[in-house]
């Protein structure tokens, strides 16, 4: 129970805080994005090769679609899911 308590605390806290100061947290990130922009970058594009069997990777839908993990919602609103849907 007092662990809720402190949890609830903390979190008002970042909301207050976030709130207060908005504008000056996105200066700084996008000052910290402006003088780090190729090591971000260098860093994605190496995630993205590292992990590109995650990424890409195709799954088989009941419908008889396909959708990677990034497309699952788009697929899910898809004409020809729906209508798979709606015939069970």
């Amino acid at each position: 129970m007092d662990t809720d308590k402190k949890q609830y605390d903390k979190q008002k806290y970042n909301r207050t805080y976030y709130n207060k100061s908005n504008e000056a947290i996105k200066i700084q990130h996008k000052k910290y994005y402006t003088e780090n922009k190729q090591t971000i970058l260098n860093k994605c594009k190496e995630y993205r090769i590292l992990n590109a069997n995650k990424i890409y990777h195709r799954y088989s839908c009941g419908c008889g679609g396909y959708y990677s993990k990034n497309n699952y919602s788009r697929h899910t609103k898809s004409i020809i899911h729906k209508a798979f849907i709606n015939t069970d």
